[in-house]
């Protein structure tokens, strides 16, 4: 029987779409894998055809969703009709490693405490060739997520904001856990729009974290695309820090999200109302001034009254960030003294831990 389904939601990106399922035909994926799909008539009918041509390579569900759906409604409405005990969604433009699923799905078989797992993630900066084409241009570790073994729920809510950069989204969950988690949050309203959508995750990363255990393990696990058209989707929507603050409904969105937060305390630690509202309205405080406006001037922040209350960590990488950026050399003398793992030489190395999962993803760029 199958455990797990792969389900990303896609938007007229047929290029990226072709790459991954192309990538998980060539490496033999036998996870059954959902595409909602709300692209327009002529993409649609492309992606129509390339899944047709993976018949008998791949088990695709394509289905056609509603152009106006968001991507947390098209997440749910897949969940829905599947029958997994497991699940995992991404982008259309990220690429899992199948073996280290499967090794997700038999922890999480083996250890009914946990919601969640996951191993390491490697963001790819890929940049467009005069030949239409995409090409790596850096890798670097996309996290600094751990695993998190605490036995009480608000423990783990700490530990899911404070020194975390990259929510849990991509990781193996439980799909009745994420199903009840999604439709809470859309139930709240959290994705009418552009600016709610980004919480919407930042509230599934508590959520998923107050219903269970994490385990991180010691392989790749996925390489998520970061590329020019996030760029200009995000500046075409407006979205910068300044943007997100001052717009009308943010502050009830951030109310939102701390009321779904304290609620499912309360019921997974039986702890009273103000206690758990204090640990939500704590976090939230936190993960708002360190993650969401990370790099923003505090001068401009604290105008409208954000408290940059930033750790050791953050404040350092910023402030190297700055010099950095009037002394670019230093960069290169950094990555030269300090060699990232995550680098493309190093990955390329076949000493590199990450070689063999790695080379399958970078040969899709190779073609």
């Amino acid at each position: 029987m199958d455990k797990l389904t792969i389900i990303f939601p896609t938007k007229n990106r047929h290029h990226f779409l072709k790459m991954v399922l192309e990538y998980y035909a060539q490496n033999k994926c036998q996870f059954p894998i959902v595409i909602g799909d709300a692209s327009d008539k002529e993409v649609f009918e492309q992606n129509r055809r390339l899944v047709e041509g993976l018949k008998g390579r791949l088990n695709i569900d394509h289905q056609a969703h509603p152009l106006q759906l968001s991507s947390q409604a098209s997440v749910v409405r897949s969940l829905e009709m599947i029958k997994t005990p497991y699940s995992v969604f991404s982008g259309d433009d990220d690429f899992f490693v199948p073996a280290c699923l499967q090794e997700c799905v038999d922890f999480l078989d083996e250890n009914p405490d946990y919601n969640l797992a996951s191993g390491e993630f490697l963001m790819a900066y890929v940049k467009r060739t005069p030949q239409s084409r995409y090409e790596m241009d850096k890798i670097v570790f996309g996290d600094f997520r751990r695993s998190v073994l605490d036995n009480s729920a608000r423990a783990r809510l700490i530990q899911s904001y404070y020194p975390r950069q990259v929510i849990n989204t991509f990781s193996v969950q439980r799909t009745k856990n994420i199903l009840h988690m999604y439709k809470k949050i859309l139930h709240a309203g959290l994705d009418a729009d552009m600016y709610g959508n980004i919480l919407c995750e930042v509230a599934a990363n508590g959520l998923s974290l107050i219903y269970g255990k994490e385990m991180k393990l010691p392989r790749l696990y996925i390489v998520a695309l970061k590329h020019g058209e996030q760029l200009y989707q995000s500046r075409a929507a407006g979205l910068n820090s300044i943007s997100r603050i001052t717009f009308e409904y943010w502050p009830l969105y951030l109310k939102k999200v701390i009321q779904l937060l304290t609620d499912a305390l309360m019921e997974k630690d039986s702890i009273p109302l103000d206690e758990a509202q204090s640990i939500a309205e704590t976090c939230i405080l936190y993960y708002h001034t360190n993650v969401l406006m990370l790099g923003y001037p505090t001068d401009v922040l604290k105008e409208h009254g954000i408290t940059f209350v930033s750790s050791q960590h953050g404040i350092g990488r910023l402030l190297f960030n700055k010099v950095a950026a009037r002394f670019p050399f230093l960069k290169n003398l950094k990555q030269r003294l300090r060699p990232s793992k995550a680098a493309l030489p190093n990955l390329l190395n076949p000493k590199s831990p990450y070689h063999a999962d790695f080379m399958p993803i970078y040969s899709s760029f190779e073609k």
